[in-house]
This record gives structure tokens, C-alpha cells and sequence, in this order.
């Protein structure tokens, strides 16, 4: 929807759109990595300690910080991203003459503000402090250690 408001209008709003777009795909492609990690490495190792199993890692405490770390940089590197992209847009205000794509692309991108902040604080403030809370009693049952 971007790509087309951009074709379509950016030629009227240079100085809006083509940051946007520019923003918009560097968040994109940032997202699409951090949640690679956290599928590939972070969330398996929280699946096992809630299922209780052995863990190959000898200090999962220690070890945790690690990536709940980088998912929590990460965090913090979208929120900026999401300000500026808020400020571009005039807090998602689309121009009176603007067409529905327009409009719906400012609307999807203020959902995709809220679902962010509600992302980012189930993960920070949930789930990876109950995830380093449960190594700490994972740490008797860790296995030889990585």
C-alpha cells in the first residue's frame, strides 16, 4: 500500500513519503529479522524452560541476558523508527485531498503503532522477566552446558 501511495502521490509529498517509505522498509526488514531470532533462538529456549525440560546450557540465567538483551535493543530501535515515522505523517493525518489508499495506509500504519507498543511490553514487561524468573529454578536441572 506504501509503494503505491508513494507512485501515485509522491511527486506532491516528496518530503513526507519518500522517508516514510525509506523508514517504513528499514523497520520492515528489522522486524522480519527480530522475530526470526526470537523464533530460532530465544523463544524455543523459553518453550523449554515453561515445559520444565532439561536445558543444554549449564547457566541459563547467565545465558538468558544474552538474547533478552538484543530482543530488548531491538525494541527500542522499532520505537524509534515508529517516532519518526508518527512525526513524517503528521501523527498519521493523512492531507484532506488524500484518496482511501491513502487514508488506509495511515490507518494501517497507526494499528501497526499500537500493536508494536503492546508487542514490545508483553515481551519486555512479561515475558522475558518470567523467562529469566524460570531460570533461576531451571538452574539445577541444566545439562552439561554449552
Amino acid at each position: 500500500m506504501l509503494d503505491k501511495v508513494v507512485i501515485r502521490h509522491g511527486d506532491h509529498l516528496p518530503e513526507t513519503l519518500l522517508p516514510l517509505q525509506r523508514a517504513f522498509r528499514r523497520l520492515q526488514s528489522e522486524l522480519l529479522e527480530h522475530m526470526a531470532k526470537e523464533d530460532q533462538v530465544l523463544f524455543p529456549f523459553i518453550v523449554a524452560l515453561e515445559a520444565g525440560e532439561p536445558l543444554p546450557i549449564a547457566d541459563a540465567r547467565r545465558w538468558i541476558q544474552s538474547p533478552i538483551a538484543a530482543m530488548e535493543a531491538d525494541h527500542a530501535e522499532a520505537g524509534r523508527a515508529l517516532v519518526f515515522i508518527r512525526s513524517v505523517t503528521d501523527g498519521f493525518a493523512p492531507p484532506e485531498w488524500a484518496c482511501p489508499t491513502f487514508r488506509g495506509l495511515y490507518y494501517g500504519l497507526a494499528q501497526l503503532e499500537a500493536d508494536m507498543h503492546l508487542h514490545v511490553h508483553l515481551e519486555n514487561n512479561v515475558l522475558f522477566p518470567r523467562a529469566a524468573r524460570l531460570t533461576s529454578t531451571a538452574a539445577g536441572s541444566a545439562g552439561a552446558g554449552v
